[in-house]
């Protein structure tokens, strides 16, 4: 059987899994939560923090995205540089120009760079 070793290990509210990145920008650097959401397909970003990292809202990848609750707007991808717990990753965020959305990690970018175990009966995600 094979077994994973985590270094890292962190509590949640069982609510929501909220986690520190560091994002860097065009001579920005910014600190912030961020929501690990295993039901994102994409990272996304709201886009006020879109602003502050000096991006152009409605340049990059053109995408649709669908909130929980159906809803369906235009958002764009771009390539965000950022630090999880000492590991650089160059992830794919949305930014929605329509919408104040959370930031959020999703599957495709993050999931697919690093390994996350939830242990929700004890509260508790592992890096």
């Amino acid at each position: 059987m094979k077994t994973i070793a985590f270094r890292d290990e962190h509590l949640y509210d069982g609510h929501k899994a909220l986690v520190w990145v560091q994002i860097f920008g065009r001579g920005v650097e910014l600190n912030l939560e961020m929501v690990l959401d295993t039901g994102a397909v994409v990272s996304v970003l709201n886009r006020g923090l879109a602003r502050g990292l000096h991006l152009k809202l409605e340049s990059g990848e053109p995408v649709e995205v669908m909130v929980a609750n159906g809803d369906v707007a235009r958002a764009y991808i771009h390539n965000i540089s950022l630090d999880f717990l000492g590991r650089r990753l160059t992830v794919p965020a949305a930014i929605c120009p329509d919408w104040d959305t959370p930031n959020l990690l999703g599957m495709r970018g993050f999931f697919d760079q690093t390994v996350v175990a939830f242990d929700h009966a004890n509260r508790t995600i592992h890096f």
